[in-house]
């Protein structure tokens, strides 16, 4: 039935068309719904062959529920190895994508609870790994105390930050010097500004 791929054993299990059936890691033989492959958490063993599989080999059951195995790579969607690889692997150039795009965007240094507040994703840890696995392939920085964030060839943010918040609080004292302002007037916009400011440094 598949000329470049060889018959590794003849199922002893009918096919379900609302099923994808494939040869586990261990080469046992599963089946989970299609809708939900291949990262479903409802799987059922199907068979009790077990394939002896060998490296650089694809494996995965014919249309005849066949077990078959080849090293063309045309078959890597049906080879649950393969697949699972190729399918996290996506999903995790996602969240890395996610998270460089967020710090791009924020422009200042998180932590990874930040990072997985703003991005909603409710998994700290897994926020921490991919950053830390960020910043030794040197995609992004990372502070002392484990802060986040992306180095650009503009002036540092924080310096900019500073230059106008300074401007800008003498506007004010300005103002009050002149009685245009009520002190808590300016008590109120001198906080906000020193906070902006303390939140970038």
């Amino acid at each position: 039935m598949y000329d470049d791929a060889t018959l590794e054993q003849n199922g002893d299990f009918d096919l379900e068309q609302k099923y994808f059936y494939y040869v586990a890691l261990n080469g046992s033989i599963w089946r989970m719904l299609n809708e939900c492959w291949p990262d479903c958490s409802d799987v059922d063993l199907v068979s009790q062959i077990k394939v002896n599989k060998v490296e650089g080999r694809y494996y995965f059951i014919g249309k005849d529920g066949g077990i078959y195995s080849s090293t063309n790579d045309k078959y890597a969607d049906l080879d649950y190895d393969a697949y699972c690889k190729k399918y996290f692997n996506n999903i995790k150039r996602e969240k890395n994508k996610k998270i460089k795009n967020l710090l791009i965007e924020k422009s200042f240094k998180m932590p990874a609870s930040d990072i997985d507040a703003f991005l909603k994703h409710q998994n700290v840890d897994e926020i921490k790994n991919l950053c830390e696995e960020m910043y030794h392939n040197g995609e992004i920085n990372r502070t002392a105390n484990f802060r986040y964030f992306i180095l650009t060839d503009e002036p540092h943010k924080s310096q900019v930050d500073l230059i106008d918040v300074k401007t800008e609080l003498k506007k004010f004292k300005e103002m009050l010097d002149d009685g245009l302002i009520e002190k808590e007037d300016y008590d109120a916009k001198k906080k906000e500004l020193l906070g902006l400011w303390y939140k970038w440094n």
